[in-house]
């Protein structure tokens, strides 16, 4: 039995590391297609505060052929005014299947996602998880690219 799970765990580890590929590959395309790397959001100015708008994970949905999703996005919308469609469709690619899959329990976000940062207001819009995420300016700034 050992044996059967070290297989499947390798197998596994091959999986992730060819889904980072693809994602990296994605970036590369959408750079090529737009002149620049996906920003980490989007910003639209006519919101003010901290409204969350489509992220790298969503802008580079076409590049993964996930036209079935991305065509559910609003890019002139934030994340809370999405369709439940856009907002809780997984992407089986964003998941490292050595800790789960896209149907793994919990499949949506379960708190934090609240309108305009008021975590902790009771109100929870939730979504698509994944186990993969980019990195950021070091001092904390998000690099943002504007919607106008």
């Amino acid at each position: 039995m050992p044996a059967v799970q070290r297989v499947r765990e390798a197998a596994n580890q091959v999986r992730c590391a060819n889904n980072l590929h693809q994602i990296g590959l994605a970036f590369h395309h959408y750079e090529h297609a737009h002149g620049a790397l996906p920003p980490s959001n989007l910003l639209n100015p006519g919101y003010p505060g901290d409204w969350a708008f489509a992220t790298w994970a969503v802008l580079i949905l076409p590049e993964m052929e996930q036209n079935n999703v991305y065509v559910h996005w609003n890019l002139q919308r934030t994340y809370y005014e999405q369709d439940t469609v856009a907002r809780e469709s997984a992407v089986a690619s964003y998941f490292c299947p050595s800790r789960r899959s896209a149907s793994s329990a919990p499949r949506l976000s379960i708190s934090g996602d609240a309108p305009g940062g008021l975590v902790g207001s009771g109100t929870n819009v939730p979504g698509a998880l994944g186990d993969y995420a980019v990195s950021v300016d070091p001092s904390g700034h998000v690099m943002e690219d504007s919607l106008t």
